[in-house]
């Protein structure tokens, strides 16, 4: 069996950890790791330094947003060609957008954060009277633009940065509670991680720590209906718990796995294995 990778290279951690854990986990499987922007694809075959490839057994999408646009084409070439992929092209398109990712959870009746937007031209946030705050960028990757805001300097600190920069992005109320990630395969919940930091803004990237947890049979119908509103197969959701309601903060199609991977590694090797067999 051979898997593609499609992503910016095996010196990314988690796409490294990934193939380590793959090829350890299942036998007689390849993977290769490709970057998109160095493929190539005409009719019915794709190019890599100039050589036709044969086409794979399955291909594992987790480009980022330098590649994403470079990244999203070649998926939708490979599922031309009937190459099963972990997720689709148009479920990926689904939560690219982080904005509109709550939207789409608040329309099916799922809490999510009280949050602000406006173009990023405007000088000032009239309308914005909540402390502290969240600040995002619309399309983010592994937590880059997030911040924590904790007065209005901050946040017209922020502003003149993003208006510098032409960033879309959107506010979000800052929420305590216990902060949790599911990841999902389907409607089956592999791992649910609890997140832990001194600091407000809990990233396994900036040093949080992370233990296993469980949930209860409410949380996992939550859960299962955000799988089947977005379509994704594999993925990523955070999520808050509070005192009084489950509070549902993103949904991520290519999640940070190497600090979180020891957690699910085998049931996800033996989900992928047994998906690309049956397809």
């Amino acid at each position: 069996m051979t898997i593609w990778i499609l992503s910016a290279g095996k010196a990314i951690a988690s796409t490294r950890r990934l193939a380590q854990v793959l090829e350890a986990a299942l036998e007689n499987c390849t993977v290769k790791v490709f970057s998109p922007l160095d493929l190539e694809f005409s009719q019915n075959q794709i190019f890599f330094q100039d050589k036709s490839l044969a086409l794979p057994d399955g291909v594992i999408p987790r480009f980022g947003l330098r590649t994403y646009d470079q990244g999203l084409s070649v998926l939708q070439f490979l599922e031309a060609l009937n190459v099963p992929t972990l997720n689709s092209s148009t479920s990926i398109a689904r939560v690219h957008h982080k904005l509109q990712t709550q939207l789409m959870l608040k329309k099916i009746g799922l809490a999510v954060p009280e949050f602000y937007f406006q173009h990023f031209e405007k000088e000032s946030a009239y309308k914005f009277n909540f402390f502290p705050a969240v600040i995002k960028l619309t399309v983010g990757s592994q937590g880059k633009g997030v911040q924590i805001l904790e007065s209005q300097q901050d946040l017209n600190q922020a502003l003149d940065t993003l208006r510098t920069l032409e960033a879309e992005f959107y506010l979000e109320r800052y929420i305590e509670g216990e902060e949790l990630r599911s990841i999902m395969w389907g409607e089956k919940v592999l791992a649910t991680i609890q997140k832990t930091s001194t600091s407000k803004r809990k990233n396994l990237g900036l040093g949080a720590k992370a233990k296993l947890v469980e949930i209860e049979s409410k949380d996992m119908a939550q859960l299962q209906r955000i799988q089947a509103q977005t379509g994704l197969n594999f993925t990523a959701i955070d999520w808050i718990k509070t005192q009084s309601a489950n509070i549902f903060i993103d949904v991520n199609a290519f999640p940070g796995l190497q600090h979180s991977l020891e957690f699910f590694a085998q049931p996800l090797a033996n989900s992928l294995a047994e998906y690309f067999r049956l397809k």
